[in-house]
């Protein structure tokens, strides 16, 4: 079993997280890395300084409390070689505080098991949970910082393990300024052990940046990704509005083993609802494509 164990985090590396596909040594959870939101990922993953909404539990909790009122958002990812994550959220802010959670589903479709001597004895179909409570507070006009608390399971055959972790986010926007600036620190906690393997959590410290042009609609994002056992990732972002109702998108992933590493997507909304979708070309394994719906009340 240490063999499938091993085979199938390998999977969800290369086709579900290009970047992690050259790493050094060994994480699990390797899906706590993939994007959440569509309008993120459709500009490379680059917006921890400009995520919007309840997407932010899981990007830059301090992000929770930019805005005020109720928020919330659904995302599918159809993916390729029959995985596929479905991820839902939902954030409460008011007067500068903010209260969140997220729930990332991840389903790895049919895997065929078989023996010790390599005889087939059916299929089964592993799968990944975690499950997130957020918190953000503007400290000030300039600064909002965020927490976060994460339960992460994975369930492979017959075996099963979980792990805790916490988030921290920052952001700070200087004041008559059109810049953002943020960082992340993501996925410190416990080991997990499925089977019997252990392997530490994907921690990851994030820095970005963003500016928004002063005489048209332009916002320009970037992000440096730090990985553990994995080498820097680098993301770079651009978003146009039309009109305060269409988003045009894209963007570029350094680490995008799979193919050229560009990213595009389009945002539609209407009053208090929207809808995202990013294209992420992937290769010969196919293309990604992630759709998010969103409601503000």
């Amino acid at each position: 079993m240490k063999k499938l164990y091993a085979t199938l985090t390998l999977l969800m590396g290369v086709c579900l997280l290009p970047s992690m596909a050259m790493a050094e040594g060994t994480v699990g959870s390797v899906f706590l890395l993939v994007g959440t939101d569509a309008r993120c990922e459709g500009m490379g993953g680059a917006c921890i300084a400009t995520v919007k909404g309840s997407p932010a539990v899981s990007y830059n909790p301090a992000a929770m409390a930019e805005s005020s009122g109720q928020s919330a958002s659904f995302m599918h990812n159809e993916t390729v070689l029959d995985l596929s994550q479905e991820y839902i959220s939902y954030v409460s802010s008011y007067g500068g505080t903010a209260w969140g959670g997220s729930l990332i589903y991840y389903d790895m479709g049919s895997q065929q098991r078989y023996t010790t001597d390599n005889l087939s004895s059916g299929s089964f179909r592993p799968k990944s949970y975690a499950f997130t409570i957020g918190y953000g507070k503007q400290a000030n006009k300039q600064v909002s910082w965020g927490l976060a608390a994460k339960y992460v399971k994975e369930e492979i055959d017959d075996a099963a393990g979980t792990a805790f972790a916490l988030d921290a986010g920052l952001l700070y926007k200087p004041s008559n300024s059109n810049w953002r600036f943020a960082g992340v620190l993501s996925n410190f906690g416990t080991k997990i052990k499925v089977g019997s393997v252990s392997d530490p959590l994907p921690l990851t410290f994030k820095a970005g940046a963003a500016y928004t042009m002063p005489r048209m609609p332009l916002t320009l994002t970037t992000d440096a990704y730090f990985i553990k056992n994995a080498d820097p990732e680098y993301h770079f972002g651009a978003e146009y509005l039309i009109s305060n109702y269409i988003g045009v998108r894209a963007g570029y992933n350094s680490d995008d083993d799979l193919d050229n590493g560009f990213t595009f997507g389009l945002g539609f909304y209407q009053q208090q609802f929207g809808v995202d979708y990013a294209y992420i070309p992937m290769g010969v394994f196919g293309d990604s494509h992630r759709f998010t719906l969103s409601a503000n009340f």
